[in-house]
């Protein structure tokens, strides 16, 4: 029986080792010492009828998980189509992959929180659904949670004002426009889809029929809104109502502005000075105007005070029967209908994807542009926060917010730009031998 001499020593050390699932044979390091030195070159080890142990990691259950999203209300269906494995380890070579249920969709504040159903299907290296086969103990599927969110918008009682005729003057079934609320929710579709109504008995309640003025304003169950003319539920809406207001008075001149829009540029949008007409003026009256008046970020020209403005500036002068009558207790009101409006700039900004196998570290991809249309002249995005990060097999969204616009100045314009994000996605794969 070999046996070694004296004063010699043996060692021996295990080397094997395996990570993923599978099987690896436990190697073994020996060596051979003679008073600390190494002589096992002096040796002959017989390796081949030694017994070498195996070692082996046995796939353990698999849990995914489906995305929770939360949208505010738009009209369009919520889905994500998106799940991570969570816990367990696919054998290499396998791959997953997920099948969403057409029921996983949300679409109204009504819907609740709607599960985000999914199932799984393991592929092998051939791509053989092998899900049911036993390999892997269990698969667990956890769903995320689809929630819609009020749409929160305000909306402005119509106005109305004409000369004392003798006759009541009622609420108009109209709200006031444009209304941004409404016209943003439209501008995501080729065609305006959303259209609103106003209760008839709106007018019968809010009348006014002597001279001077009323305000009132609409409450819930007064206004509607619809999408491509179905009544949408008005749960989906957390409307703010302000007033607007209903005026008789003795004389009426009313000036007649041109309706002016354009995207927002940066730069003023103006009225020129023969911007205007009137119809229908009293017997003996004649208007002078220079009409001015500018916007630069969006939303519409205020011309509420726009008469003294320009009285102030000398741009506007009344005459009855040739007399300048502008400053005096003339008993004239003077309204202008019509509006300077700049809309707000439509773009779309893409976000990156990014792909690697799984390393524990969490996989971001911080970058972006715009992809649809520009910014205004030397404008740029100052701010971007980016809200994902994937560390687990699976794919979600690289879901951004575009937090600050500015202008050449530093100046904030971020809220004169209607922003459509298309997030990109963060995929982590099975780390493959």
């Amino acid at each position: 029986m070999p046996y070694l001499a004296n004063g010699h020593e043996i060692f021996l050390e295990a080397i094997g080792s395996i990570t993923r699932i599978g099987e690896a044979e436990n190697d073994y390091a020996l060596s051979i010492t003679y008073k600390g030195e190494d002589v096992t070159y002096n040796f002959e080890v017989d390796m081949e009828n030694s017994e070498i142990g195996v070692l082996k990691v046995t796939p353990a259950p698999l849990v995914f998980e489906s995305q929770s999203q939360l949208k505010t209300y738009d009209g369009l269906p919520l889905t994500n189509h998106n799940a991570m494995l969570i816990e367990g380890m696919l054998i290499s070579g396998h791959e997953f992959e997920l099948i969403f249920s057409d029921d996983a969709q949300a679409t109204n504040v009504n819907d609740g929180e709607v599960e985000n159903v999914f199932e799984v299907i393991i592929l092998d290296e051939n791509g053989n659904d092998i899900t049911n086969d036993g390999i892997y103990p269990s698969i667990t599927c956890n769903y995320g949670i689809l929630e819609i969110e009020p749409y929160q918008m305000t909306v402005t009682a119509g106005s109305a004002i004409k000369a004392d005729d003798g006759t009541p003057l009622y609420a108009p079934l109209k709200i006031k426009e444009p209304n941004e609320y409404l016209d943003e929710l439209n501008m995501q579709f080729a065609e305006p889809r959303f259209t609103w109504a106003v209760a008839s008995s709106v007018a019968e309640k809010h009348y006014i029929s002597t001279v001077g003025k009323y305000e009132y304003s609409l409450v819930d169950g007064e206004f509607f809104v619809y999408l491509d003319g179905e009544a949408v539920p008005m749960t989906n809406f957390d409307i703010t109502y302000e007033s607007g207001t209903l005026e008789i008075v003795g004389q009426l001149i009313t000036i007649y502005l041109l309706e002016l829009e354009e995207s927002y540029s940066g730069k003023p949008l103006s009225y020129e000075p023969g911007d205007w007409y009137t119809l229908g003026l009293p017997t003996g009256v004649r208007i002078e105007l220079e009409l001015e008046g500018s916007i630069t970020d969006a939303g519409t020209l205020d011309t509420s005070n726009l008469a003294n403005e320009l009285i102030e500036a000398g741009k506007l002068r009344i005459y009855q029967n040739g007399v300048d009558i502008t400053l005096a207790e003339n008993g004239f009101t003077i309204v202008f209908e019509g509006t300077l409006t700049v809309s707000k700039r439509v773009i779309e900004v893409t976000s990156a994807s990014a792909e690697r196998e799984k390393n524990n570290d969490p996989l971001t991809a911080k970058k972006c542009w715009i992809s649809k249309n520009t910014l205004a002249d030397g404008h740029r995005i100052e701010e971007v926060v980016y809200e994902n990060s994937i560390t687990e097999v699976g794919t979600i969204e690289n879901e951004f917010e575009i937090v600050k616009i500015v202008d050449k100045d530093g100046n904030d314009v971020t809220d004169n730009y209607h922003i459509t994000y298309k997030p990109g996605t963060l995929t982590v794969t099975a780390p493959k031998e």
